[in-house]
């Protein structure tokens, strides 16, 4: 929710661990300050994107709908 966090950075980041499955990269809070596990699976849930997806197996295109569900649904949950 920081004005400081970026997507394009946040996804550099997930490529750089092609192996881990993206349910787990999305709780890693060095990426994803404050997301935890409602939100990951709310996430995963409205992007169509099973958890145990490898980030290797992801598109570029799913990453831009999960980022973008991911930054909109933190502010939904917060308020």
């Amino acid at each position: 929710m920081s004005e400081q966090w970026n997507a394009p950075k946040a996804i550099k980041k997930l490529r750089e661990i092609p192996d881990v499955k993206i349910c787990d990269a999305l709780l890693d809070q060095q990426i994803f300050s404050g997301v935890g596990n409602i939100i990951k699976n709310e996430v995963l849930w409205l992007v169509k994107l099973h958890p145990e997806t490898t980030i290797k197996n992801i598109t570029i295109s799913k990453f831009k709908k999960l980022m973008k569900k991911v930054v909109n649904y933190s502010f939904e949950f917060l308020q």
